[in-house]
């Protein structure tokens, strides 16, 4: 595959080269007919010091003045062997270049210049000075003065054009020949060479990164930088799709200072920004620079097949690929454990790639899917039959469906994790592993949330209605409950916004998202609200993608490297692509018996379920909002206020009073706790789990 790549990048280099001395034929030709007197005059001189051989003349006339010497008598002897064997090979090349004219034009004339020829080579040739010998040589040059016309009348006539192309040539030839010295006849054939065809030395690398501006470099000191820039073998390496240079940047210079200033970099170089990639090597210290030039931009890169366009099943625990990477390798990233945020300017890419994330989860069987489409436009349309449930729009009606799911994910989650506290000893773990979500599909299958748009929820509404505000909260509220807690229950959360501000995803849930992805963003803010403080300032920003760079982005979080810009799969901006894929995963869970919720046509389990008193008491008084450890003991006003946020629709009755009755109606005891400096009515953790059989429990329709 290299070996393709570096051919088609020579076939293309040397073309346009080739095409630029076509253009420039006429001018050319011109200019070689008007050198070819000098050349004629520069063959001459060299012919002639060649024939008399000037080199040796010039020792022997050293020695002149000692005619007797050794010196001179070696060096005289030398000269005349070199005088012979030069003559004799002028010989013979004058013979084969005038031969065949003469052959044709004056036969007989070449038969007088080849007859003499062959009578010195004979002679010369044989050892000796025998009588017999010039014999035979006088015999072979008299055979071919007299046959050669025979034999040459019998070769057919040449074309009319041989002629005059050869003295065509010959006066190009010495044009070429002529021309003047250290002066090429053509400007710079390379001159405005494609940018992607210019192939990179080490020292025109080091020449850019000292134009860039970073501190310490400059052009008064080059010469200093050249020599402390340690070049890694073997320098500049040529892979299928780019070139890789690796090398030790100065005392005190970092790769990250690089990175800040990739534009700079670019320019200098002249290369496209998509093409150029300044990237360390989390094995080597942070002054290791590992650079890779791509032959084309990254946006028209070729991608290679997507591995989950195959059609096989994949498993949600293990890394899933989903972007390409500058040298078009896949980019895993591992979902499970962990929650996850896209973010970009409409247009960005972003629901693209939220579509190619929702087919790769279908082929995760036991993974169950939840769709919140907030724009309504279909993007998530190829999963729709397979998702445990879909939901679309931001009317009240639906919201008020969308939030009794939430309501549901967060007693799911509730429930997952007092099951995963009641497992025996041997095989308990602090979270859903592969192991157990095989074991207890009905407990513990992994769910996707995946949430387009989900300003829509966060924005809910009108901002000066009550109302609205309410839903406003609970949706924040349970997304933040979900976000701290749901990801050891093998619940995860994929956001996607075109406004990634504050507002929509406050810190307390960005905090809790492992993988970011930055498409396009127009605002700086909304570049560090993904990636994280400073991340501009650190060369990592998403601004700087173009309108026509549709699916590239900032990933943050994914199994190459820390941070990294990579691009979606580019098939999946059509529809159809997406439609097939989801059809066959449709017909592995169906196979498998995996289909659930309103994919199988099952009743909606997360429409407004009943709410389990002391179930949902206990959650609130593990998991304390603003606080790290559970509480050991809450008033009951505060647990009111924590129910109501949790689960609305079912305890949006309760005050404190009548939530003290229905604890002790459960048996729970109910008396004065104090909390810092205030003593009101309230509960004690343990007291939950001291008595309550289950057909006791409170429930609340």
């Amino acid at each position: 595959m290299t070996f393709l790549t570096t051919a088609r990048q020579f076939a293309r280099r040397n073309a346009y080269r080739g095409g630029k001395w076509t253009l420039n034929g006429p001018a050319i030709v011109l200019l070689l007919i008007m050198y070819s007197p000098r050349g004629l005059a520069r063959v001459t001189v060299s012919l002639s010091r060649y024939l008399y051989d000037w080199d040796s003349a010039q020792v022997r006339h050293q020695h002149a003045g000692n005619t007797e010497t050794p010196e001179y008598v070696k060096a005289q002897n030398i000269r005349k062997a070199n005088l012979k064997a030069r003559w004799m090979v002028a010989s013979a090349v004058t013979v084969a270049t005038v031969g065949p004219v003469l052959a044709w034009t004056a036969p007989n004339a070449l038969a007088w210049i080849v007859a003499p020829v062959l009578f010195v080579w004979i002679v010369k040739m044989i050892p000796g000075k025998e009588f017999w010998e010039y014999i035979v040589a006088f015999g072979s040059a008299a055979l071919v003065w007299w046959k050669l016309p025979h034999w040459l009348a019998l070769v057919p006539d040449p074309p009319w054009w041989l002629l005059p192309a050869i003295g065509t040539a010959a006066v190009l030839t010495l044009g070429w020949v002529g021309r003047p010295k250290g002066k090429d006849l053509l400007k710079d054939s390379r001159a405005g060479l494609p940018s992607e065809l210019v192939k990179p030395t080490a020292e025109m690398v080091v020449d850019a990164l000292i134009r860039t501006g970073i501190p310490g470099m400059s052009l008064q000191n080059a010469e200093r930088i050249h020599e402390e820039t340690r070049i890694i073998a073997p320098g500049v390496a040529t892979s299928s799709h780019g070139y890789i240079l690796e090398m030790e940047l100065p005392p005190g210079i970092t790769t990250e200072m690089v990175a800040a200033r990739r534009p700079s970099f670019a320019a200098a170089l002249r290369r496209d920004l998509s093409m150029v990639w300044p990237a360390g090597l989390p094995e080597k210290h942070p002054g290791y620079l590992r650079l890779f030039l791509s032959h084309q931009p990254m946006n028209k890169a070729k991608q290679p097949t997507w591995p989950i366009a195959a059609g096989k099943p994949i498993d949600v625990f293990e890394p899933i690929p989903m972007f390409t990477d500058e040298q078009c390798r896949w980019v895993n990233i591992t979902l499970a454990g962990t929650h996850m945020v896209m973010g970009g300017a409409s247009g960005s890419g972003k629901s693209v790639g939220l579509r190619q994330l929702g087919v790769a989860l279908a082929f995760a069987l036991n993974t169950k899917i939840v769709v919140f489409d907030g724009k309504r436009n279909g993007d998530l349309e190829p999963i729709r039959d397979l998702c445990h449930a879909y939901f679309e729009g931001a009317e009240p009606e639906e919201i008020e469906e969308q939030l009794q799911c939430l309501r549901w994910l967060v007693t799911e989650r509730a429930k997952r994790a007092k099951f995963l506290s009641s497992l025996p000893r041997d095989i308990r773990q602090p979270k859903v592993t592969p192991e157990l979500a095989a074991r207890f599909p009905a407990q513990l299958s992994p769910i996707a949330v995946l949430i387009d748009e989900c300003q829509e929820h966060t924005e809910y509404g009108i901002k000066g209605n009550r109302d609205d505000k309410k839903t406003r909260d609970e949706f924040v509220a349970l997304y933040t409950k979900l976000s701290r807690l749901a990801r050891s229950v093998g619940i995860m959360l994929v956001f996607v916004s075109q406004k990634p501000d504050a507002s929509v995803l406050p810190s307390a849930i960005m905090g809790n998202c492992g993988i970011r992805v930055a498409f396009r963003v127009s605002e700086q803010v909304h570049n560090d609200q993904i990636l994280g403080t400073s991340a501009r300032k650190n060369g990592i920003d998403a601004t700087t993608f173009s309108l026509h760079e549709r699916g590239m982005a900032w990933v943050r979080g994914g199994e190459t490297a820390d941070t990294m810009v990579a691009r979606t799969w580019s098939d999946m901006v059509e529809l159809e692509p997406a439609h097939e894929l989801a059809a066959k995963a449709y017909r592995l869970r169906k196979e498998a018996g995996l289909l659930t919720g309103q994919a199988a046509g099952e009743d909606d389990e997360t429409a407004a379920p009943k709410a389990n008193l002391l179930d949902d008491i206990r959650d609130v008084m593990d998991n304390p909002a603003g606080q790290v450890q559970p509480a050991s003991r809450m008033h009951l006003a505060t647990i009111v206020e924590a129910l109501q946020l949790v689960r609305p629709g079912a305890w949006d009755h309760l005050d404190a009073e009548s939530l003290g009755g229905m604890l002790r109606k459960a048996g729970v005891f109910v008396g004065q706790v104090k909390i810092g400096n205030r003593n009101t009515s309230g509960i004690r953790r343990q007291d939950l789990d001291l008595r309550v059989p289950e057909d006791e429990l409170v429930e609340a329709g």
